[in-house]
Formats: C-alpha cells, sequence, structure tokens
C-alpha cells in the first residue's frame, strides 16, 4: 500500500516549545506558532512612544539563543535611545509565509533572517528585500565574512551572513567502541555495515534515523550524498540531470540503509531527529546544528562526552565528501521605512562582540560567519566549548573543507538558484519517499521526479 509522508506537525511543536520559552526570556515575541483560526498567530502589540521608531525584526532560529540576543538588543537600545526592537520568533518552515504575508499588507518587516539559506534565497526572488552592499562592502566584505557565505545577486549583496551551519552526522561513541565501529566513514558500505551491526529489532534498537517528511530540509541529506557520488540535479548550464546512474545508486543505497533505520520516518520529523538519538533509540542521526551540548544536558547527561560527529561519507574512499551548508543572513526588508536605521543595528549584531554573544549562546551549534569571531579567546572560553573542543574544531573545518551552498552553487563556481527552487518544490524528498515507502524501484523514481524538475526549470 502506498505510505504517505505527513507535514511537519512534530517540528511545529518543537518549535512552539521552545519559543514559548524565549518569550519567557523577556524578548518582545510578536508572533508565537499557535495556530488561530483568524489569522493563524496570536499578535502581542508593543506601544513605543511617538518619538520612537521600532524596528521589526523577524528571525527564524534556534530559540536558545533568544537570552543572548534580548542581551545585545538591549546593548543596541542603550546606544540609540529613540529605536526600539521587535523581535518575532517564528519557526522557519513559517518564516516565508510571513515575510511575504507582512509585505503583501504594506507593513514589511524591517531586518529578516528567514532561518535557512533556502528560505532567504526565496524571498530575494521575490524581491523582498534592499540591496545592503554598502554595508556589506563597509565592513570589509570577504575580509570580513567567510568567502563562502558571500553571494551577490545582480551585481548587489542582499544578505550580511552571520553565522554557517554545514549538515553531519552524530554518532555514539560507546556504541561504535563496542561493536569495533570505526568512525569517521570512508564509504557508504562502511555506513551500511555500521548500521546492520548497531540494530537490533527486537530491543527497538537502530543504526539510522532518516525522516521523510515532506519538507525539504529532509532532502538534505540525500543532496549530500547524491554530490558526493558525482550526482547532480543541475548539470553546470542549468540543465536537469536527476535520472543519472549516480543518483539512481543513492536511492538504491538510501533504500537498503532504511533497512537498518528507526520505523515510521513518514511521521518522523525535526523533533525526531535529535529525542531518538538522545533517547538511546538509534545510534546515529544527521541534523545540521550541533546542538550536542543542550541535547545531552536536557535529554540524557549520561551521554556527555560519548558523542562524536563525521562527515556524511561518499560512495567510495577515492571520492570527497560533500556536505549542505546552510548559511543564516540578516537582510534589509523591501520597502522598510526605517533602511538606515536597520542597516544600523545589523552593523551592532555584527560586531565582533556581538557575534560571539550570539554563536556562545548555543554552544557548538554553529560556525561563526565573521571570519575573526573563529578564532576569538571569548568565544573558546566558553566552558562548553573548552570541554568538547576538538569536536568544535571538527565541525568548524567540516564545513570549511567539505561544505557547499547547495542551493546557489550545487555546480562550484556556477551560480544558479533554480537548484534551490526545486529542493523548496520538495521533489527530491518525494523521489525518496518514493523509493523508500512506496517502493518505486530507483530508476522509474528518477525518471518520474526529474520530469517534475524539469517543469520547474521551465516556470522559473
Amino acid at each position: 500500500m502506498k505510505s504517505q509522508a505527513k507535514s511537519d506537525r512534530m517540528l511545529t511543536r518543537r518549535e512552539a516549545l521552545r519559543l514559548a520559552a524565549a518569550a519567557g526570556a523577556g524578548l518582545v515575541i510578536s508572533q508565537l506558532p499557535v495556530r488561530s483560526q483568524s489569522s493563524g498567530f496570536p499578535t502581542f502589540l508593543t506601544k513605543t512612544s511617538a518619538q520612537q521608531t521600532t524596528l521589526r525584526h523577524l528571525v527564524a532560529l534556534n530559540p536558545d539563543m533568544a537570552p543572548a540576543y534580548k542581551e545585545v538588543i538591549s546593548g543596541f537600545e542603550k546606544e540609540h535611545p529613540n529605536i526600539k526592537v521587535s523581535f518575532d520568533l517564528v519557526p522557519f518552515t513559517e518564516a516565508v509565509t510571513k515575510v511575504s504575508q507582512a509585505a503583501a499588507v504594506g507593513r514589511p518587516y524591517d531586518v529578516i533572517d528567514a532561518g535557512s539559506e533556502e528560505n532567504q534565497w526565496q524571498l530575494l526572488e521575490q524581491g523582498l528585500f534592499e540591496p545592503l552592499t554598502d554595508l556589506v562592502d563597509g565592513l570589509g566584505a570577504g575580509k570580513y565574512f567567510a568567502p563562502t557565505a558571500l553571494t551577490k545577486w545582480k551585481g548587489e549583496y542582499w544578505m550580511a551572513p552571520y553565522l554557517i551551519i554545514p549538515l553531519h552526522i552524530e554518532y555514539r561513541k560507546d556504541l561504535f567502541e563496542a561493536k569495533g565501529l570505526r568512525a569517521p566513514f570512508r564509504t557508504w558500505d562502511e555506513w551500511l555495515d555500521a548500521a546492520k551491526a548497531l540494530t537490533d529489532i527486537k530491543v527497538q534498537k537502530y543504526g539510522f534515523l532518516m525522516p521523510l517528511q515532506t519538507h525539504y530540509f529532509y532532502s538534505t541529506l540525500h543532496s549530500s550524498m547524491l554530490l558526493s557520488n558525482g550526482g547532480h540535479i543541475l548539470d553546470r548550464n542549468g540543465k536537469v540531470v536527476f535520472n543519472s546512474p549516480e543518483n539512481i545508486e543513492m536511492l538504491g543505497f538510501t533504500k537498503r540503509l532504511a533497512t537498518y533505520c528507526v520505523p515510521n520516518m513518514g511521521e518522523q520529523g525535526a523533533d525526531d531527529m535529535q529525542t531518538l538519538f538522545y533517547k538511546d533509540v538509534t545510534a546515529m542521526t544527521w541534523y545540521s546544528e550541533l546542538d550536542i551540548v543542550p541535547n545531552t544536558k536536557k535529554l540524557n547527561p549520561q551521554l556527555k562526552g560519548k558523542i562524536g560527529i563525521m562527515p556524511i561519507p561518499p560512495r567510495t574512499a577515492n571520492q570527497t565528501p560533500v556536505l549542505r551548508t546552510t548559511t543564516q543572513f540578516y537582510s534589509v526588508g523591501k520597502g522598510s521605512a526605517y533602511a538606515k536605521q536597520a542597516k544600523d543595528y545589523i552593523r551592532y549584531l555584527l560586531r565582533m562582540d556581538n557575534e560571539v554573544k550570539i554563536i556562545r549562546s548555543v554552544p557548538m551549534a554553529n560556525v561563526p560567519a565573521v571570519t575573526a569571531a573563529k578564532d576569538a579567546p571569548e568565544l573558546f572560553a566558553d566552558p562548553d566549548i573548552q570541554e568538547n573542543k576538538q569536536v568544535y574544531l571538527d565541525y568548524i573545518e567540516m564545513a570549511a573543507k567539505y561544505g557547499r551552498s547547495v542551493s546557489i552553487l550545487e555546480n562550484p563556481g556556477v551560480f544558479n538558484p533554480k537548484t534551490g527552487q526545486i529542493l523548496r518544490a520538495n521533489l527530491l524528498i518525494q523521489c525518496v519517499q518514493d523509493v523508500v515507502l512506496n517502493g518505486v524501484p530507483p530508476e522509474k523514481a528518477a525518471a518520474k521526479w526529474a520530469a517534475r524538475m524539469e517543469e520547474v526549470v521551465k516556470r522559473s
């Protein structure tokens, strides 16, 4: 019987709980992801005096970072007593809709961080940002920021990066040692063998976790795998080449790996990627943010020091891993009445001391996009980072060595946001669903979804 992947119900629930905690930290929260019958979100209004400017900052980030933003915003408001910042936290699955709706009713957000590179580029393609070339160049462009995090579009910078997140595998070092397994994996076969060795269905223990809900985030694992195998969605000329032997190999391997994954993949979401791993259900998981420190403390303190990370491996030892990285940015909303003040606020956020505060708020989770912050003593003075310093250094190295901005630079050196459009249309994840959940042969699935990808390219 055909299995149907469900929506991101669990992702939204997790975000809702964490956003509620952020509200308790004292931030001005004007939107929470609790649906209402009218607008979909309740609104909490903040009164300001007639002499004050209120900057509306939409953010789709890890809500554990909210207290750090509260501190940084307080400092900005002290330096700019006539400016207040309204800080709107939303799930990244809702960010594009929220920004688009605000612009449509003539109340654009002044500063926007939509939570992922794909979201930010989608808003840019809709024409919802003001250029930021003067700000980025004024800070030093590629000397101030990680060069891989900066991309011009139509001759302008539209986004100022502040953190970089590389996809990675998290694994239980203790379980690997008990089974005599090596890490990092060099090949897909080593990955499959480890997943098999770590699976014991009788006691409901599994080797790997592979959520397959219908959302582009869950396909980022597979986009990394197909690129590391020499496959592509689009070639350097923008032609759809998804129906290739390399990608069919990826789909076939995914089907085999699923044998040793936690069941009910179509119902799993981002919440499960963390909780099932830290609650001892699976020996491996994957994620973007590296939430080892907070998740160990909250979910299973006994795992302290027992978790390692590694790149998603290529098919053969002769190939190089490719890790989809996402960058989070600050942009100024198109039509903002306070564009100058918004740029002043972004400059303040990107000051190295404030960058370090924001990055440290969830220790080790993200790589700073401000180059100097990666070597800042203040960053490594954090006790959690000190205790896990080598893991964090590995994480930073993985981003620099294997990271690729798949949604716009699928082919290195060739800028093409159409890849991101295809991913956001959920075509890759639906192809994987067909193979893993619905039993469609990889060759047929690749041909079917390549045709759908061609339709997206033609429409764009």
